[in-house]
């Protein structure tokens, strides 16, 4: 499938479902998250793109999401390093060193000022990925070496801060008029991230929180991660892909064309063409001004999931149809509905004959 005009803002997510039948059988389950954000401007940031530790000069502890609750509103707190996932956080630049910071567990909550409150004590927390400003923060070198946060929507007047100089496991995160003392300080320590599980990363109350600690509390596992930043990445990754892969798009993907595997299969000997029930989730993903549809099935047969995805003025933002006739099957289908969640559509008409919208969506 050929687009004219370049994808952008993780467009490229999109290819999932929006792809030309190429006689192959589909992934049964891809999931797709792009990082909410603007193009990368790494080269200038402060802080690189990437996984992190964030430990806090003063107390030596280190910033988790307390308990690894992974679930909008918990807490996030400061405990001594343990290697957790629920400790570990991806830095996405967005430009003249304002961050977002993503939690490594397997719910990508980003880090966030409680209802963006603009006042001293507001709580911080982990909530799902918005763009808006009280999950947006802007970096400031400290002399030694360590940075401050500011957050955004305080007008970069207050920044995470340890609450009443705690040194202690469980120690509150807050937000405080930025004083640039050592409460204030953080040192962002280089990590690698799987998540493939997140074994290991709960029950930090009441004990030391180390890995052999927790043994009991170990999740389980559908599948493996991948972070991609360029479409030759993306298109490997997607040849791959095993059921459950999540893949995780960083940055701003830019492609004129990509095949990936289609829902028919019309290669199996001794077999008829069948449509191949595709389950695809596209989150926090992004396609604009593409001379085709933005977000198009494009004869994928099983359930696409949508969630906080944005389409604007494509040919057509949301092209769902109920049924129709894959060149490579020959007949005519009707295709599992998809789910499209709390997404907008701008600028551009829409076909979801073939989709349920829930939750908040606009323009449809």
């Amino acid at each position: 499938m050929s687009y004219s005009k370049v994808l952008k803002k993780f467009a490229m997510a999109a290819l999932i479902a929006a792809v030309a039948s190429t006689g192959t059988a589909a992934l049964p389950v891809t999931t797709v998250t792009a990082i909410a954000g603007t193009k990368s401007t790494t080269k200038s940031a402060i802080i690189a793109d990437g996984w992190y530790y964030i430990k806090n000069v003063y107390s030596q502890k280190y910033v988790e999401v307390t308990n690894a609750k992974d679930s909008n509103g918990a807490n996030v707190a400061q405990y001594q390093g343990n290697g957790n996932n629920c400790q570990k956080w991806y830095v996405r630049n967005l430009g003249n060193n304002y961050i977002t910071l993503m939690s490594g567990m397997s719910g990508k909550r980003m880090l966030d000022v409680t209802n963006g409150e603009n006042k001293d004590g507001v709580n911080v927390e982990i909530w799902a990925s918005n763009g808006k400003a009280p999950q947006i923060w802007k970096v400031k070198k400290s002399k030694n070496g360590a940075v401050c946060l500011l957050s955004k929507s305080s007008g970069n007047k207050r920044a995470l801060d340890v609450y009443g100089w705690s040194t202690s496991n469980g120690g509150n995160l807050n937000i405080w008029t930025y004083n640039g003392l050592g409460c204030q300080q953080f040192i962002f320590e280089k990590t690698n991230h799987t998540d493939s599980s997140n074994s290991g990363n709960s029950g930090n109350k009441g004990n030391s929180g180390n890995k052999g600690n927790n043994s009991g509390n170990k999740g389980s596992s559908t599948g493996s991660s991948t972070t991609v930043s360029n479409a030759s990445a993306l298109a490997s990754a997607l040849s791959k892909a095993k059921a459950g892969t999540t893949i995780v798009i960083s940055g701003t993907i830019r492609t004129k064309s990509i095949n990936v595997p289609s829902g028919v299969d019309n290669k199996t000997p001794g077999k008829k063409a069948y449509i191949y029930p595709c389950n695809h989730v596209l989150k926090g993903c992004t396609t604009k001004g593409n001379l085709a549809a933005g977000f198009d099935r494009n004869n994928q047969g099983g359930v696409v999931t949508m969630e906080n995805c944005t389409a604007e003025n494509n040919k057509i933002n949301y092209n769902w149809p109920k049924d129709g006739t894959p060149s490579a099957l020959g007949y005519k289908v009707t295709f599992g509905r998809a789910k499209i969640i709390n997404c907008k559509s701008y600028g551009a008409k829409n076909n979801i004959s073939g989709a349920d919208l829930i939750g908040t969506c606009t323009g449809f």
